[in-house]
């Protein structure tokens, strides 16, 4: 039996929803980084586009693995910078509390994705759960004023990225 028979119709979708997220919040983070060029955030919305990258990258095997359609790259990357549009206008506090529920609820998906996974062991699906954690620590960290070390979680898992 070959990986595409045995996995769920739910995991694929899920996993293409993780890795099409990806593109779509690399796009998004690279543009609002471009919307806020020369102020301090920039630096940091660059930040979170590498780790998007990274975890996009990270998901590709698994895809292949498990012969799942990711979709259309290009097409979810103009939906990142669509919401990035959308977005600019805000201020960085009001961006900042937006983005946080949106992490909450993809955190649910990405547990439940490890969940079903045929491997609930697979460090890309583990990294993944970590990834969205660092961003919601991140977001929370920046909206107490503890903007110092609000990109350490996310650095933290760009080097496990980069490790594996």
């Amino acid at each position: 039996m070959s990986n595409s028979e045995s996995v769920a119709p739910e995991f694929a979708r899920l996993l293409a929803w993780a890795y099409r997220g990806e593109l779509s919040g690399e796009s998004m983070f690279d543009a609002l980084a471009d919307a806020w060029a020369g102020e301090p955030r920039e630096g940091k919305l660059r930040t979170l586009s590498e780790l998007e990258r990274g975890m996009a990258a990270a998901l590709l095997p698994l895809l292949k693995e498990w012969t799942v359609d990711g979709g259309d790259d290009e097409r979810s990357r103009q939906s990142g910078r669509d919401n990035a549009i959308g977005l600019a206008g805000n201020s960085w506090e009001s961006f900042l509390r937006m983005f946080g529920p949106a992490t909450a609820e993809a955190l649910e998906k990405y547990h439940l994705l490890r969940r079903m996974s045929p491997d609930q062991e697979d460090i890309t699906l583990k990294l993944l759960i970590a990834h969205e954690e660092a961003l919601l620590a991140f977001a929370e960290a920046e909206l107490t004023g503890d903007d110092s070390y609000s990109l350490d979680p996310i650095r933290n898992v760009l080097t496990r990225l980069s490790a594996d």
